[in-house]
């Protein structure tokens, strides 16, 4: 879990610096943001994947901070918020994407 947190941490710290690139594993490791607006919501194994990966940074968070970051967002919400995301920067992998969405939510 201490992985986790120093990732979070490293990614708050770097919001608009550039991108980092995260070593992750699964269905959705390097997918980029272009990628999953293309896949246009039909691609349910990246879809739980993404969902699973959220969770997971939430609750990195959620120890860390104490705040539950994943209790204002659904998945109509996720979808949302990672279209305007991913329209902006296309070249962001899925996963920074996410990382940034659970750090916002967190930070409200």
């Amino acid at each position: 879990m201490h992985v986790l947190a120093v990732v979070v941490l490293c990614l708050a710290g770097a919001a608009h610096a550039q991108v980092p690139r995260l070593t992750m594993i699964g269905t959705g490791a390097g997918v980029l943001c272009a990628e999953w607006l293309a896949a246009n919501r039909t691609d349910e194994m990246l879809e739980q994947w993404a969902f699973g990966f959220a969770s997971a940074i939430a609750a990195g968070a959620q120890l860390q901070t104490g705040s539950d970051p994943l209790a204002s967002l659904d998945a109509d919400t996720i979808h949302a918020w990672l279209a305007e995301y991913c329209r902006a920067r296309p070249g962001d992998t899925l996963s920074v994407a996410l990382t940034r969405m659970i750090l916002a939510a967190t930070s409200r």
